[in-house]
C-alpha cells in the first residue's frame, strides 16, 4: 500500500484519471469473472442432474424462462448461454488487461520522459559530479525494470484481488464455513512464505540496482575506449569482469524468481488433498447426490479461478517487494530541484542587454568545486581583447578549463565578476550571452547523420537553413570537399565521423559553431590531436575568423601558442606572469 501511495504521488492529472477508469474496468473485470464462475457451475450441475432439475431451484428456473420443450434442447440452450458468458468475460478481461499494460507503458514512459528533463535541468556542475553510466542506467534500465517487474504487476494485483474478494464472497453465501475455512488456509500459506523471504528479495532487487549501475559502466567504459582495450589486450579481464558481474546479478534475479513462483507446487497440492476432503464432507452431508454435486462442482470452479489469481497475486507481490527499491531511486531524481543558475528565470534580456563584440574582462574571479579544499582559480583579472586569438596555456589542473567554464557561462563564480564591454554577466543576461557564443569541444559528439545533420546540431529538419550551412563550411574551409562528395551535404559521416579524418572532424565541429554565426569562438583544446599539418590549417581559418569574430582557445603547443595575438597563462588557479 505504501508502494502504492508513493508511486500515486508522482502521477500527473491525466495519469490520475486513467487510473480511476482503470479501477472502474476492474470492478466490472471482477463482476464477469463472477460471472464465469456460476455459468460454468450452473452447466456442470446441470449435466450431473439433467434428470431431475426439480432438485435444484436455479436450475428449474432457467428451464421454465428458457421455453424448452425437452431437457436436450435446455442443455444446448444452456451449453450455448454459458459459452457466450465465457466469451464475453474473456474478450473483456483480454481488454481489461491490455489496458492495465497500456496504462504500465505510459508511466513509464512519464517517469523516464521526467528523470530525463530534471537532468537537462541542472546545471553543468550536476554533471561533472555524477557518473554518465549511472544517469544513463536509471532512466535506461531502472525504470524499465519498475514499469514491468512493480508498476505492472501492482496494476494486476489490484484486479486479481478484486475478483478474489467478489468470489470468496459468493462462496460464503452458499456455505460460510468452508469458504471462510479454505480462504483463511490458503491466505495463511502465501502470507507465511512471503514474510519468510521478503526481506531477502528486497535485498536482492537494491543489489540489482547496484550491478545494473555496474554492467552499464564497463559496457560504456569498454566500447568508448576499445582502442585501448585492444592494443594492451584487455579483453580477457574486461569479459571476466562482466562475466563476473553479470552472474551475480543473475543469480539474484534466479532466487527472486524461483522465490515468486515455488510456493504454487506446495498450494496445489494441499488445495487438491482438501478438495478431496471436502468431497468425501459434502457427500455426507447432503442427503442427494445432485445437491453435493452442485456444490462441489461450484468449489470447483472456485478454486479453478481462484487459485491462479493467488498464484498471481503472490508471485506479483513479491516482484513488487524485490523491485521497489527502484522507485526510491525515481523519486531522488525527480524531487531534485531546477537549477536556476543558468536560467533567466523568465527575466527579458532586453531589460539588461549585453553586446557582445566587446572586450570581456575577469574582476578577481574565483570558483571552488564542492568537497575541495582549494580554489579552482583564484583571484583571477585579465581581459580578452575583442576580434583577436586569445589563447589561456599553463599546465593540467592550473584552471584554464575551469576559467573557460565560467565565461562559457556553465559555472557561476563564488566571488568576482565577469564583465561584456561594461555588462555584468549574471543569469539576467546568461541566454543571450551564450546564444553569441560558438563552442567547439576538444572531442565533438558527432551524429551518426549528413553533415547537414551535425552542422546545424539541435535544429528541427525542417527549419535548418541550407544558406547557413553553406557558409558554415565555407567559414571553416569545407565546402569545396563537401560538395565534391556524392551526396553533398546529405553524405553520412559514419557513427561518430567514423568515415572523417582527424582534421575534417574539428573543421565539422567548427563549422557546427559557427552555424549560428555567433560573436564569439571557444575552442577547447580542439587541435591538440590534430598532426602539424592540419592544426595550420584550423590556425589559419581561425586566422582569418577574427576580422569579424573573438577567439578564444586552450592550447599546449608552441605553434597554436605563436599564432595567438594576446596569451592567457594561468598557473595553480592564479595568473602567472
Amino acid at each position: 500500500m505504501n508502494f502504492y501511495k508513493r508511486l500515486y504521488k508522482l502521477f500527473d492529472i491525466e495519469l490520475k484519471k486513467n487510473l480511476v477508469y482503470l479501477q472502474i474496468l476492474f470492478l466490472i473485470g471482477a463482476v464477469f469473472q463472477l460471472l464465469s464462475v456460476f455459468a460454468m457451475a450452473s452447466f456442470i450441475t446441470a449435466l450431473t442432474s439433467i434428470d431431475s432439475l426439480d432438485s435444484s431451484k436455479i436450475l428449474l428456473y432457467l428451464y421454465e424462462k428458457s421455453g424448452a420443450d425437452s431437457t436436450s434442447s435446455f442443455m444446448i440452450i444452456l451449453g450455448i448461454s454459458v459459452s457466450v458468458v465465457i466469451i464475453v468475460s474473456n474478450s473483456f478481461l483480454a481488454f481489461m488487461t491490455w489496458a492495465s499494460y497500456s496504462f504500465s507503458m505510459k508511466i513509464g514512459s512519464f517517469l523516464q520522459s521526467q528523470i530525463f528533463i530534471k537532468y537537462l535541468n541542472q546545471n553543468f556542475l550536476f554533471f561533472s559530479q555524477q557518473n554518465s553510466s549511472v544517469l544513463i542506467s536509471v532512466i535506461t534500465n531502472e525504470v524499465p525494470r519498475l514499469v514491468y517487474m512493480a508498476i505492472q504487476p501492482m496494476m494486476i494485483i489490484v484486479s486479481q484481488i478484486i475478483s478474489i474478494i467478489f468470489i470468496i464472497g459468493a462462496l460464503v453465501l452458499t456455505d460460510p464455513m468452508v469458504a471462510i475455512t479454505s480462504f483463511l488456509v490458503i491466505s495463511s500459506l502465501y502470507f507465511f512464505i512471503y514474510s519468510s523471504i521478503r526481506e531477502r528479495v528486497y535485498k536482492n532487487g537494491r543489489e540489482i540496482s547496484e550491478l545494473n549501475e555496474g554492467r552499464q559502466r564497463i559496457l560504456t567504459e569498454t566500447i568508448q575506449g576499445i582502442k585501448d582495450v585492444k592494443l594492451r589486450h584487455l579483453e580477457t579481464w574486461r569479459a571476466e569482469e562482466f562475466t563476473t558481474l553479470i552472474r551475480k546479478m543473475m543469480g539474484h534475479m534466479a532466487f527472486n524468481g524461483i522465490s515468486a513462483d515455488l510456493p504454487r507446487f506446495i498450494v496445489e497440492a494441499i488445495v487438491f488433498t482438501s478438495t478431496i476432503g471436502l468431497s468425501i464432507y459434502l457427500f455426507i452431508s447432503f442427503e442427494k447426490t445432485s445437491e453435493a454435486i452442485a456444490v462441489l462442482s461450484l468449489y470447483a470452479v472456485a478454486g479453478y479461478k481462484i487459485l491462479p489469481l493467488a498464484q498471481a497475486t503472490y508471485r506479483d507481490l513479491s516482484n513488487i517487494k524485490a523491485n521497489s527499491s527502484v522507485l526510491g531511486t525515481c523519486e531522488y531524481y525527480l524531487s531534485m530541484s531546477n537549477s536556476t543558475d543558468d536560467k533567466s528565470n523568465g527575466i527579458s534580456g532586453d531589460k539588461y542587454p549585453i553586446i557582445c563584440n566587446e572586450d570581456i574582462e575577469f574582476r578577481n574571479v574565483s570558483f571552488r568545486y564542492p568537497n575541495q579544499n582549494s580554489n579552482a582559480v583564484e583571484n583571477l583579472s585579465f581581459k580578452i581583447r575583442k576580434n583577436k586569438i586569445n589563447t589561456f596555456v599553463g599546465k593540467s589542473g592550473s584552471g584554464k578549463s575551469t576559467a573557460l567554464d565560467i565565461l562559457l557561462g556553465l559555472l557561476k563564480p563564488e566571488k568576482g565578476e565577469v564583465l561584456i564591454g561594461k555588462t555584468q554577466l549574471g543569469i539576467e543576461n546568461i541566454e543571450e550571452w551564450q546564444r553569441n557564443i560558438g563552442y567547439v569541444p576538444q572531442d565533438i559528439q558527432l551524429l551518426d547523420s549528413t553533415w547537414e545533420r551535425n552542422i546545424a546540431y539541435g535544429i528541427p529538419l525542417v527549419l535548418i537553413s541550407k544558406d547557413k550551412v553553406d557558409n558554415a563550411l565555407k567559414m571553416s574551409n569545407l565546402y569545396d570537399y563537401v560538395k565534391s562528395l556524392p551526396d553533398g551535404i546529405q553524405s553520412r559521416i559514419g557513427e561518430n565521423g567514423c568515415l572523417l579524418s582527424g582534421g575534417q572532424r574539428q573543421r565539422l565541429a567548427v563549422a557546427r559553431a559557427l552555424y549560428h554565426n555567433p560573436t564569439l569562438i571557444i575552442l577547447d583544446e580542439a587541435t591538440s590531436s590534430l598532426d602539424s599539418a592540419n592544426e595550420l590549417k584550423i590556425l589559419d581559418m581561425l586566422a582569418s575568423l577574427k576580422k569579424e569574430k573573438t577567439i578564444i582557445m586552450i592550447a599546449h603547443r608552441e605553434s597554436s601558442i605563436r599564432a595567438s595575438d594576446h596569451v592567457i597563462q594561468l598557473e595553480d588557479g592564479k595568473l602567472s606572469n
